[in-house]
């Protein structure tokens, strides 16, 4: 609780050039930010677009691929029952 009170006494005391530095600082690395989340996205769209390909061209519509950093395995499932009733939040 100290803490919070040293934080608001803190951004509270400082002047209007330092809030308007401050500003301006998040709002750049906000941005920097944004742009990293955009380019990674795009390679991600990049190096999946080959795999759904791939699921589409060679396997039913209801097979799924898992891939993490060490494998993909394609799944097809025979028969499934699924339900909530045992969920426990």
């Amino acid at each position: 609780m100290e803490n919070n009170n040293l934080l608001r006494e803190f951004f509270n005391s400082q002047s209007d050039i330092d809030t308007y530095l401050f500003s301006a600082v998040r709002e750049k690395l906000e941005n920097e930010f944004e742009k990293w989340i955009e380019e990674k996205s795009g390679d991600f769209v990049f190096v999946s677009r080959p795999m759904i390909k791939y699921m589409a061209e060679n396997w039913h519509p209801h097979a799924i691929c898992l891939v993490d950093s060490l494998r993909a395995e394609v799944y097809s499932g025979e028969k499934v029952y699924g339900t909530e009733e045992f969920l426990v939040d």
